[in-house]
């Protein structure tokens, strides 16, 4: 698979700027170009994502506008980001460490809402895949390797649990204090009635489980291949609510209340139920990516993020998704500045978009094929080439 190759633009003077050290600003694609894999929805219009590179970017006005943030390297990515407070939030997920060599976990904290981020000085020596809290003070974080790390003093000092039998811990959900569950890599559902320090295999008839959703203490939800269980009674029991043949299905879930529901899963995959579950309604519009993470709102606003950066929106609570994000879906091969307002990129199946205004915005224009094009010249803003697949 090619690499795309993403487009940053410096329009300067030369003799203004010679000898000094030069500004670079990221233009394209926006917000940005890196892996998102989760996202959070923290209040109304104000949402935070996370993904590769160390990317955390945080919108205060539902995605017209996000503030980037990084951390680590090339080989930092966050996995998951959740906010027990609307001030304080904590995104996790693993870096590569020279020394002591290999990966580890990393954590990094904000207390204005995701406008600024410190990296805490614990050492994970797991790396960190998902996050549950029951209130500020008291919280968990899953790790590879049946690791679990919990924190009584509002993330201050992280103490080790551990389950023996269990997998890398991909999810994790809480009743109270007390009593939660988390799944494994391998679809295995464990259960706790102390807090984390004792956990039970849960038998639930025989599939692989990946995730698990509670409203209440008594209330939850639990999705796995091609079914959907549901409890009533804090998880002493299961009822099915809903099963089917098809190789698309609800994977991940969140409920609102007993009876509205949205899932995300692959292939696009997006649905609400407004029966608890039972049947489910997808969204009307395709989506071109897996749904690597989400979040919705009971009033309908909600997130969808994955691929190279790709963000989606909705007001109407799932029924309906647009595009957000600028990126292109194909690689970029050329880019030509005529001046310092005008240019050209070419790129794969005769993909050729323009600027007008120093690559602020750009816009496509019809090339006539669907051949990649690799390279671009112009000699003055009206006449000019594009050249690529078979000459």
């Amino acid at each position: 698979m090619k690499s795309s190759l993403y487009i940053i633009f410096l329009v300067f003077i030369p003799q203004c700027i010679l000898g000094q050290n030069l500004q670079w600003d990221w233009v394209m694609p926006t917000p940005q170009g890196n892996l998102l894999t989760n996202v959070h929805a923290v209040g109304e219009s104000h949402f935070v994502a996370v993904g590769g590179y160390g990317t955390i970017i945080t919108t205060l006005d539902g995605g017209e506008s996000w503030i980037l943030n990084g951390f680590g390297h090339h080989q930092t990515i966050f996995a998951d980001v959740v906010f027990p407070t609307p001030e304080t939030g904590y995104a996790l997920g693993s870096t590569w460490l020279s020394f002591p060599w290999g990966y580890a976990g990393i954590l990094v904290i904000t207390d204005d809402g995701g406008l600024t981020w410190q990296e805490h000085p614990h050492h994970f020596q797991k790396r960190l895949l998902n996050a549950f809290f029951v209130d500020e003070q008291i919280g968990w974080l899953t790790a590879h390797d049946g690791t679990l790390y919990k924190t009584e003093n509002y993330g201050t000092d992280w103490s080790i649990q551990h389950i023996p039998t269990a997998k890398n811990l991909v999810n994790i959900h809480f009743l109270n204090q007390q009593e939660g569950y988390v799944i494994d890599s391998n679809g295995t559902l464990y259960f706790t009635g102390n807090g984390g320090s004792d956990w039970i295999n849960v038998d639930v008839g025989d599939y692989n489980w990946l995730d698990i959703y509670f409203i209440n203490e008594t209330t939850g939800w639990l999705s796995g291949n091609q079914v959907l269980y549901k409890t009533t009674d804090g998880g002493t029991t299961w009822d099915v609510a809903y099963i089917t043949t098809s190789n698309i299905y609800p994977t991940n879930i969140h409920f609102f209340n007993e009876m509205e529901g949205v899932t995300g899963g692959s292939n696009g995959y997006f649905a609400i139920t407004d029966d608890g579950g039972v049947t489910w309604q997808e969204h009307q519009d395709s989506i071109f990516l897996n749904v690597f993470g989400f979040s919705v709102l009971h009033s309908g606003q909600g997130f969808i993020v994955g691929g190279v950066g790709h963000i989606f929106k909705t007001e109407d609570g799932g029924l309906s998704w647009e595009i957000i994000s600028s990126n292109i879906n194909r690689n970029l091969e050329d880019v030509l500045l005529v001046d310092s307002f005008t240019g050209w990129i070419v790129g794969g199946d005769g993909l050729i978009l323009k600027t007008e205004d120093a690559g602020l915005s750009w816009f496509e224009q019809d090339s006539g094929t669907d051949l990649d094009l690799y390279a671009v010249h112009f000699l003055d803003q009206q006449t000019g080439w594009a050249t690529g697949q078979q000459g």
